[in-house]
C-alpha cells in the first residue's frame, strides 16, 4: 500500500497506522480511516469477532468524530455489529474472498 501511494504521489497525505485501536491517535483535522479488520477467514475466531467490531465502532465514534470510515468485511452481521450507520458501497475480492466495502460518516 505504501509503495502504491508513493507511485500515485499521495504518500505525504497518508498517515499509516498499525496496531490496536486504543493506540490510534487521530490528527487534528478530520479525514478518512480505512481498515481491513479481521473477519475470521484467516485471523480471528468467530466468537470473538462481534465484540471486536463493537469496540471498533465505539472507538471510531468516540475518538474520530467528524471523520469518515471505510472498511471491508464479507459478513453484514459483523459489519453492522459496529453500531455505525453503514452504507454498502459494493463487493470486491480480497485474497480470493468476496468482501463488501462499508462506509460511514462518524
Amino acid at each position: 500500500a505504501e509503495r502504491n501511494a508513493a507511485r500515485a504521489g499521495v504518500e505525504q497525505s497518508i498517515r499509516w497506522c498499525q496496531g490496536t485501536m486504543g493506540q490510534w491517535a487521530p490528527p487534528a483535522q478530520p479525514g478518512l480511516v480505512i481498515c481491513n479488520p479481521p473477519y475470521g477467514k484467516r485471523v480471528g475466531k468467530d466468537e470473538d469477532l462481534p465484540a471486536l467490531y463493537r469496540t471498533f465502532g465505539t472507538t471510531l465514534k468516540k475518538d474520530f468524530p467528524g471523520w469518515r470510515v471505510a472498511f471491508i468485511c464479507p459478513d453484514e452481521r459483523l459489519a453492522r455489529a459496529t453500531g455505525l450507520v453503514l452504507r454498502k458501497q459494493g463487493t470486491l475480492q480480497n485474497g480470493g474472498i468476496a468482501v463488501s466495502l462499508w462506509t460511514a460518516e462518524l
